[in-house]
């Protein structure tokens, strides 16, 4: 195994000259204190197989008296760096030290693994952009859904109303007359001119407004 580059589960590589660790799936960069390195290189030297805590803290701390707590601290920092948070990775064997479970691989898997990086990530857009595209087509979809139901709103005359009706209505200078016909259709005339009924969508407060009068004044002659 390569001391000074190696890489974890095909995520992590780990450059000891640099003391980086770098998530090879998001890039992400993080310079480590030179003895976390060193505590993650002899635990790749044995992979699969128990590290004594007594051989750790002889190599790395040189037997200094507060290193039970360093070598503590140290597992802790690298399981967060790692994203161990079941400790599946770096195995705790009470009072005895720690076994790293982990495929170790060298530089060539790692040009291999940026390249399926790069593959993730276009999928990821292409995933991203379809998604978008169903949006809008949804949102139109709604958007015509809802002015199809204005507009038969529109044309759909109230219970009240008798057939063959008619009100006007003087608004910004223009003369508006809305007609109630014998089969029940609204129709909508602005300065005696026959307005689409594509268009009524436009008018639905004005319509409503007329036909409530529409409404009031037989009422009125009702009683």
């Amino acid at each position: 195994m390569d001391k000074a580059f190696f890489v974890l589960n095909n995520r992590f590589s780990v450059d000891a000259s640099l003391n980086m660790l770098t998530n090879c799936e998001t890039g992400l960069q993080t310079r480590l204190e030179p003895r976390l390195i060193h505590i993650l290189q002899i635990l790749a030297e044995n992979q699969g197989k128990l590290v004594p805590r007594e051989l750790l803290i002889s190599k790395i701390w040189n037997d200094y008296g507060g290193a039970e707590d360093g070598l503590h601290q140290g597992i802790s920092m690298l399981r967060k760096a790692l994203a161990d948070t079941g400790k599946q990775v770096i195995e705790t064997v009470p009072k005895k030290g720690y076994v790293l479970h982990a495929v170790i691989t060298g530089r060539p898997t790692m040009e291999k693994i940026q390249s399926q990086t790069q593959q993730k990530s276009k999928k990821k857009t292409l995933v991203i952009a379809l998604s978008l595209a169903v949006l809008v087509v949804a949102m139109l979809l709604i958007f015509q859904q809802r002015q199809n139901s204005s507009i038969g709103h529109a044309n759909q005359p109230s219970t009240y109303l008798s057939p063959d009706s008619t009100v006007s209505k003087n608004l910004n200078g223009k003369n508006y007359r809305l007609i109630v016909g014998s089969s029940g259709k609204i129709r909508l005339l602005e300065n005696n001119l026959l307005i689409a009924d594509s268009n009524l969508v436009n008018y639905h407060v004005l319509i409503q407004e007329l036909k409530d009068k529409l409404t009031a004044e037989q009422d009125a002659a009702r009683h």
